[in-house]
């Protein structure tokens, strides 16, 4: 139950943070018009694009720790149980499972990634530090 807990809230302050950035940098107004009802990958590109014009690539590091906290979160609210779908004949298709984890490890690795993260975005917005204090 705790890595659960631990797995969930790790996405959650990232994304807690980055409406917090947004709403600094931005606004209440233009955030809300443009990044509220963003994922977290989006929004974080979106957000260092307009805000400071940094450019994030796909294969970044700190793409890839968003993507995988949206990732474990999502494998653990979002569970998809495993199907087996008849295509015709005699085939038969079986999805995989995304059961996420709930070893300690798990829990460990998130809030390891969550750490990682908030280090790399303030060394790409060395004022975001006020946030993160």
């Amino acid at each position: 139950m705790y890595s659960r807990a631990a797995q969930t809230f790790a996405l959650l302050a990232i994304e807690a943070f980055l409406n917090e950035y947004g709403y600094i940098r931005l606004g209440e107004v233009p955030f809300e018009e443009k990044f509220e009802w963003l994922g977290p990958k989006k929004k974080l590109v979106q957000l260092l694009g307009e805000t400071i014009e940094y450019e994030v690539k796909p294969d970044s590091e700190i793409a890839g720790l968003v993507q995988s906290l949206s990732y474990r979160r999502n494998a653990l609210a979002h569970p998809r149980p495993e199907l087996r779908v008849w295509t015709g004949g005699s085939t038969v298709m079986k999805t995989q499972r995304r059961l996420g984890s709930t070893s300690r490890a798990a829990a460990e690795d998130a809030i390891s990634e969550m750490d990682r993260l908030f280090e790399l975005f303030n060394a790409i917005d060395p004022e975001a530090a006020q946030i993160l204090l």
